[in-house]
């Protein structure tokens, strides 16, 4: 078997994504020394200071993009969220021209990469565009809880409209595909929309037309899965599941990030090869200044490296 390849990014420049993919990567080889990582960002990132250890690294293989421009910590820019798409679609064809085995991600700002591309609404997205891939799904995990989501980056108001068994079939599928090669025999949850499971009918009827119909194909077809259940009380019996399939965004990320912020990760499954990335933002405000945690980019990392070892 050949040595893992892993194509990374450090998302926005002008973010904490430089100085937490160096500490993540320092740690990493500590531990996985045969891994070699092939990073992609900008050449006066690479070129700084903090660099210098890593830039000698015979496991690392560096690809420079774009100009030489010095960026300002927590001063982004179009140029800097131009810099972080381009990096973005140079590692994922990395991974595309199998030069890659996975791809790990760091933080990017949805608002300033969309003022460079006015469709972009997330590197799930972005990914799922670009590779051609007829769906992937958001699947967050941290060493307690797994989640994914059948919407992703969606206004409330637009949740329910977008909700229908096929996708929620599609979905759970793809969950299912993950968890079986995790060996995780327990049910998937599949979470209601509404309080209470809409209490038959009181608060909306998407439980009843929409999310039973699915749960019950998807029972038909041998998947070992359990619901509607409301989301207030699923979460407080989160060791009898093997992951919960969350209607939208805030309903799964919220039980996410209160039971292990640093160390949750993002997986995008369905595309043609494996991603990673942190569960953060760019934290502009804090870059540069020593008080960000490298530990969501670590367990990325590590999550590509471990992922990869299961289909090996």
């Amino acid at each position: 078997m050949s040595a893992q390849i892993l194509a990374v990014t450090f998302g926005d420049p002008c973010s904490i994504g430089p100085e937490i993919a160096h500490q993540a990567i320092t740690d990493f080889l500590r531990e996985s020394p045969e891994v070699g990582l092939h990073v992609f960002g900008s050449p006066s990132t690479w070129e700084s200071e903090a660099f210098s250890f890593l830039r000698k690294h015979p496991k690392i293989r560096f690809h420079p993009l774009g100009s030489t421009q010095a960026w300002e910590l927590g001063r982004p820019s179009a140029a800097s969220g131009f810099m972080a798409l381009e990096s973005l679609q140079a590692a994922a064809g990395h991974c595309l021209e199998k030069k890659a085995d996975a791809l790990v991600t760091g933080p990017l700002d949805k608002s300033i990469c969309a003022k460079v591309d006015p469709q972009f609404v997330g590197q799930t997205e972005f990914l799922k565009d670009l590779t051609k891939s007829d769906d992937v799904l958001m699947m967050l995990k941290n060493p307690d809880l797994r989640v994914a989501l059948v919407t992703t980056h969606l206004a409330i108001k637009d949740i329910s409209a977008q909700i229908t068994a096929e996708k929620i079939i599609r979905k759970a599928k793809i969950f299912a595909n993950y968890l079986n090669k995790q060996k995780d025999p327990r049910p998937l949850a599949i979470l209601a929309l509404n309080p209470h499971a809409s209490d038959h009918g009181l608060f909306g009827n998407e439980e009843a037309s929409v999310i039973t119909p699915a749960i019950e194909e998807m029972k038909k077809l041998g998947m070992n899965v359990s619901g509607p259940i409301p989301a207030d009380t699923a979460f407080c019996f989160s060791k009898e599941y093997s992951g919960f399939l969350c209607m939208y965004h805030d309903q799964g990320l919220i039980p996410l990030k209160m039971s292990g912020f640093e160390s949750a990760i993002n997986v995008s499954l369905g595309l043609p090869f494996l991603r990673t990335s942190v569960d953060h933002g760019t934290a502009f405000d804090i870059a540069g200044k020593g008080r960000a945690s490298a530990q969501s980019f670590l367990h990325a990392l590590r999550e590509a490296r471990d992922c990869y070892s299961l289909n090996s």
